[in-house]
């Protein structure tokens, strides 16, 4: 589906802030369906703790970084009324250069935001592994408030230089690869990238 909507039906706001020079960035949050603290609280990663951390962290990277747009994605919206993420939100209405991509009434939605990111920071999500396949360039969000790589010690998984374990360690990587010296050293990663996606087509 990515291939369908780069540089094709391109969301308005990523258009807009292109026009201003901004390289755009996708954070993908966590799946949070718990509507109450308890519920949630029993999922080690995916919990209200761990997803207002990760809003707060790309809150900070927007305003850490210059000339970036910061685009948050998450799988649904249900939690926004929720108290607890009350001054998070309102953070986000105040600062310019991000945003919480909230239409879910189209489909696709968010392979538009990822198809057109100069950078996605993401949760592990599928949506994550696809953007990989197709060559998009991706850092995993690998901590939470409780435990930290979640999933960079997996065997045979990806290089570890893609999780983040840290805010530092985003900053760090987020500025590498959005910028324009990024390239040449992440020939190696792409190599390993495409080894592990890798499928022989048929015939």
């Amino acid at each position: 589906y990515l291939s369908l909507y780069e540089n094709k039906n391109t969301p308005k706001e990523i258009l807009l802030q292109r026009k201003m020079g901004k390289k755009i960035v996708v954070g993908l949050g966590i799946s949070l369906d718990a509507i109450n603290w308890f519920d949630s609280s029993v999922d080690i990663s995916r919990n209200w703790k761990a997803q207002k951390n990760f809003i707060d962290d790309m809150i900070k990277l927007s305003q850490d970084i210059e000339d970036i747009f910061l685009i948050l994605r998450f799988r649904n919206f249900k939690w926004k009324s929720l108290p607890y993420f009350k001054d998070s939100l309102t953070k986000i209405k105040e600062i310019e250069n991000i945003h919480i991509a909230d239409n879910y009434s189209e489909s696709f939605n968010s392979y538009k935001y990822c198809a057109n990111a100069d950078l996605i920071i993401a949760n592990f999500t599928s949506l994550a592994d696809e953007c990989l396949a197709y060559g998009k360039s991706l850092i995993f969000y690998d901590n939470t408030h409780n435990i930290k790589k979640i999933i960079c010690e997996t065997p045979g998984y990806l290089p570890k230089n893609m999780f983040c374990h840290n805010y530092n360690d985003i900053y760090e990587k987020s500025k590498f690869i959005l910028s324009n010296n990024s390239n040449q050293a992440r020939e190696e990663e792409k190599k390993k990238i495409d080894q592990m996606y890798y499928v022989k087509e048929k015939g």
